[in-house]
């Protein structure tokens, strides 16, 4: 049965919420959306001190030069998600699709990693696929990127960078008062 509208339903009725939570989830996805911007203006400011100068200007000096370093580690990380997949997706759960492959191997990089499930699940492939992994993201890729960096840092172009940085401006001031 259905009630008027700004009539109480009758106690024994079954009230459907479903489409005013749908709008509760939503307005706070949109909060958080919008938090994550506010917190997102703040390297505005950030970018008067020096060191963020710094930052910025050799994040954009090696920009092109990283880019090809992404699609490799794309790639890499796709090849070992479908192989892991392939190997371990009926055994593991964490391996159950190759999203999920690619979700588990991410945190492996943080340090999150279950060596144990993968010894369990296969005793030639678990570890030869756990080392294969490690051995290519933190000896080869994180090791090209931190080049990819530090050539960037050592450019003629970033000496260049002005000091107008948050202390420098506080020390002009007081250097202009104290005169």
């Amino acid at each position: 049965t259905s009630c008027p509208p700004g009539a109480s339903p009758p106690p024994d009725a079954l009230v459907n919420y479903e489409s005013a939570m749908w709008a509760v989830v939503q307005w706070r996805n949109v909060i958080a959306f919008v938090a994550l911007l506010a917190w997102l203006r703040i390297f505005k400011s950030i970018r008067l001190l020096r060191f963020m100068q710094v930052v910025t200007a050799t994040l954009g000096r090696a920009f092109l030069q990283v880019l090809p370093f992404c699609l490799v580690f794309v790639l890499l990380l796709w090849a070992f998600a479908l192989a892991h997949r392939l190997a371990f997706g009926d055994l593991v759960h964490s391996f159950r699709s190759v999203l999920q492959s690619m979700f588990t191997l991410q945190r492996v990089l943080l340090g999150a990693d279950d060596f144990d499930t993968l010894w369990d699940a296969n005793r030639v492939l678990g570890p030869l696929f756990y080392l294969g992994w490690t051995l290519a993201s933190y000896l080869i890729l994180a090791n090209i990127f931190v080049a990819v960096l530090v050539e960037a840092i050592g450019s003629d172009s970033l000496k260049h960078v002005p000091r107008v940085g948050a202390i420098d401006t506080a020390k002009g001031y007081y250097d202009r008062w104290a005169v």
